[in-house]
């Protein structure tokens, strides 16, 4: 019986001894466990924080396109109303007659960024249709000319009360290589701001 006993207290005490290492892994795991939660605590506060700044960021952004839209339209109103004054001068020292106030026309889906009727020193009645741009090529000219020829514009012109003949211009605040060759090839005329480079050809 007694060598019994002494088992059982070698039992006993080694299931204590097992049961305080127990103890101590499970409170080295509740400690993992709460660093766990306090690291994931801090992770969620700066996801948050995250998420204001990009809210903050697209906020910003907003503003800026809704700034860059509108001096966008004040450059290219400004653009429009130096071509408008430039070539109305052109064409009054050439003798002309403004007969209407340049300005931007829109007419079945056909956009004009100037349009206006003139009358020459003979006495002929003709439209002028500018096309302004800020870096004007090649290729911005052909396009317009084409644009200009086609039947479709000049009936959408015409029924806007602008008939043809037509005066066709082309400004362009920076005019790149190749530019005036092509707006002679084009019959198109070509105004900066030193002036008229090229004359128009007339468009019926």
């Amino acid at each position: 019986t007694e060598e019994r006993v002494g088992r059982l207290e070698a039992a006993v005490t080694a299931l204590a001894e097992a049961q305080a290492r127990t103890e101590e892994r499970v409170g080295r795991l509740e400690a993992a466990v709460t660093a766990l939660a306090e690291a994931q605590a801090r992770t969620e506060e700066r996801v948050e924080q995250l998420a204001r700044a990009v809210g903050k960021l697209d906020e910003a952004v907003g503003a800026l396109r809704r700034e860059v839209g509108v001096l966008a339209n004040t450059v290219g109103v400004t653009a429009e109303e130096e071509a408008a004054l430039a070539v109305e001068y052109l064409l009054r020292g050439k003798g002309f007659e403004i007969l209407g106030t340049p300005g931007p026309v829109a007419a079945d889906g056909f956009e004009v960024d100037l349009a206006f009727p003139v009358r020459d020193p003979a006495g002929r009645t003709f439209t002028v249709v500018t096309e302004v741009k800020f870096r004007l090529s090649p290729g911005h000219i052909r396009d317009w000319a084409r644009r200009v020829r086609s039947e479709g514009f000049k009936e959408a012109l015409s029924r806007a009360g602008l008939p043809g003949p037509y005066l066709v211009y082309v400004y362009g605040l920076r005019a790149m290589a190749g530019t005036e060759e092509t707006a002679r090839a084009e019959g198109v005329g070509l105004v900066t701001p030193r002036g008229e480079r090229v004359p128009p050809a007339e468009v019926a």
